[in-house]
């Protein structure tokens, strides 16, 4: 569990660290997508490293993601109660969603989103974008598991 919570908190602090990347590489045309494209990367070798595990890899791996991204999960939730009219959120939640998501926003620039009767659509993919982030650490943990099950250097190392 103290790994897992070590995994989970590493992935908040690399992820704060490429907020404050992607926003300085905006104001650099194309730099700012290569830098996402980087933290991308990182996600997905840290789900490598967390699917090597032996036990429980799955398990470990959704943990630390939701950890990563416990507060993009909150500003989600409490958008969506926004948007619905249950919940009360000031603009300030809304700037805070926002700039959770900045290493993907280069992303979704590339993008048109309509706008309905005040809505900004984009905001679909923004609410999507933290199981995003599970989903890539799951994908990057089950190819590491396939590959390890199946490369020849392991049946090697084995007999």
């Amino acid at each position: 569990m103290r790994e897992t919570l070590g995994w989970g908190l590493r992935l908040f602090v690399i992820h704060l660290f490429f907020i404050f990347i992607v926003w300085l590489a905006s104001y650099f045309p194309g730099l700012d997508l290569l830098f996402s494209l980087t933290y991308l990367w990182v996600i997905w070798q840290a789900g490598v490293r967390i699917g090597r595990q032996p036990v429980r890899w799955e398990l470990k791996t959704l943990l630390a993601g939701i950890v990563a991204q416990s507060p993009g999960f909150f500003l989600t939730v409490a958008n969506i109660k926004y948007y619905w009219g249950t919940g009360i959120v000031s603009g300030d939640y809304t700037f805070a969603f926002q700039l959770w998501h900045t290493p993907a926003l280069p992303w979704l620039s590339l993008f048109s989103f309509p706008v309905y009767d005040g809505f900004k659509s984009y905001f679909f993919a923004l609410f999507l974008l933290s199981p995003l982030y599970l989903a890539l650490l799951l994908m990057a943990g089950y190819r590491a598991r396939r590959w390890t099950e199946t490369s020849p250097r392991e049946g090697l190392k084995q007999a």
